[in-house]
């Protein structure tokens, strides 16, 4: 067995052995499953409190066209009530807000609601909506009676609609796939996320197995017998090779949900219907599993490649992590930026932000791995794997002429310009 091979077979199976490696790869899928489906099944079940409020209105275009609807129930009041309101806070339990049209409301379209607490989300953009739904139909009736048009109270209630938005995906071969664009965003945001967490983890593993090792001396030991870059390059591929294995599991995790889905819905065993959650487990179903676990292992591969190559040699350049600090603030600000991105992204995967932040190296890897449930056109996915390949061959360039002559140095601080010098000269 060759030394790097050697090197390999260590660091992968002194970590993968740990029982802490065991229950964070079973654990994890059970997590995320808990943020995806727990808020859904609670915004299903919570029942929504009443709401009570008082009307006091001074637009008489608007009399009686204010009715209670589902868990907002109106009163209408008069001044001498809305004063004992603000005066009386006892009044509280009567009334949970008190709204108050002015006259020239449909000029001006304003109206103020007063209450002791503030009103929940819900219930103030549910208000909101409700008063410019009745403006609209009080200005429509008035341009429509100034033509004479005859029975626009029928006509007007004939008009109203609501639309249920079937959303569809034409995939590469042509066929129609049910999608919906939160649960893509969600997906999207998940698997960036998650690129971000796995380079910061096993970057720190690659950085922090190399400081160990030429803090206890390790590492003068080991390179009798290995070549410093096959020593790097045999720590990098185990580490990363602890969390290929972690992936293949819960991609292995996630086909078989989806494939007890889709044999679920087809036996009839399970009958997904309408609504938000069945919504949801037909464009389940209807993901590419593979074409997207296929591509977020090699941005996987990819971003922690990058990143533990440049972090080891950070390692190799110093002896703590007091003095590591000033080289991993410039190294990960990329990493950071991108996260911080992820949001624009996601809201517009084909906008500039995204097809650059997709190309650009040290962003690509979580720029793309949140974008690849959208169907990211072939020509920029190639673009950005050949980038990302590149950069990768030049920064273990770069980290092998660091690590060969930063491993065996002790006792000295080291600038960026002595860093460069190694670069150049060795």
């Amino acid at each position: 067995m060759s030394p790097i091979s050697l090197v390999i077979k260590r660091e992968y199976l002194s970590r993968v052995k740990k029982k802490s490696f065991i229950l964070f790869t079973l654990i994890t899928p059970l997590i995320f499953l808990a943020f995806i489906t727990v808020p859904t099944i609670l915004m299903m079940n919570t029942e929504s409190q009443d709401t009570r409020v008082g009307i006091l209105n001074h637009a008489p275009e608007l009399d009686g066209k204010l009715s209670s609807y589902d868990n907002i129930h109106f009163v209408y009041i008069t001044q001498d009530v809305k004063e004992e309101y603000l005066k009386n806070k006892d009044l509280q339990n009567q009334y949970d807000a008190i709204l108050e049209i002015p006259k020239d409301v449909l000029s001006v379209s304003e109206a103020n609601i007063t209450s002791y607490k503030l009103l929940s989300l819900d219930v103030s953009h549910s208000l909101s909506s409700k008063l410019s739904s009745i403006l609209t139909d009080t200005k429509t009736r008035r341009v429509i009676n100034k033509y004479g048009i005859p029975n626009i109270d029928k006509e007007l209630a004939g008009a109203r609609t609501s639309i249920d938005l079937k959303e569809e995906v034409i995939s590469s071969d042509g066929k129609k796939k049910e999608s919906m664009s939160g649960l893509a965003s969600g997906i999207g945001y998940i698997l960036g996320f998650l690129i971000y967490m796995f380079i910061f983890a096993y970057g720190g593993m690659v950085m922090q197995g190399v400081m160990e090792e030429k803090k206890n001396r390790v590492v003068e030991v080991i390179i009798s017998s290995v070549k410093p870059f096959h020593l790097l390059l045999g720590k990098i591929i185990g580490i990363i090779g602890v969390g290929l294995t972690q992936l293949m599991i819960w991609l292995t995790i996630a086909t078989a949900t989806q494939l007890f889905l889709k044999y679920a819905t087809l036996s009839g065993t399970l009958d997904l219907g309408g609504g938000m959650m069945g919504n949801i487990l037909k464009a389940v179903q209807a993901l590419d599993m593979w074409y997207i676990g296929s591509l977020f292992v090699f941005y996987f591969f990819g971003g922690v490649l990058i990143y533990s190559s440049l972090m080891a040699a950070v390692g190799a350049a110093t002896d703590n992590p007091e003095d590591s600090q000033q080289f991993m603030l410039p190294l990960i600000a990329p990493l950071i930026i991108s996260l911080i991105m992820i949001t624009s992204v996601i809201q517009n995967p084909e906008g500039p932000i995204a097809v650059w932040g997709s190309i650009i190296p040290l962003s690509s890897p979580v720029i793309m791995a949140a974008r690849l449930p959208f169907n990211v056109p072939v020509w920029q996915l190639v673009v950005s794997m050949v980038t990302l390949l590149l950069f990768f061959v030049f920064c273990v360039w770069i980290a092998a002429k660091v690590y060969s002559t930063g491993i065996l140095m002790y006792g000295k601080k080291v600038s960026f310009k002595e860093i460069w010098k190694w670069i150049r000269h060795s």
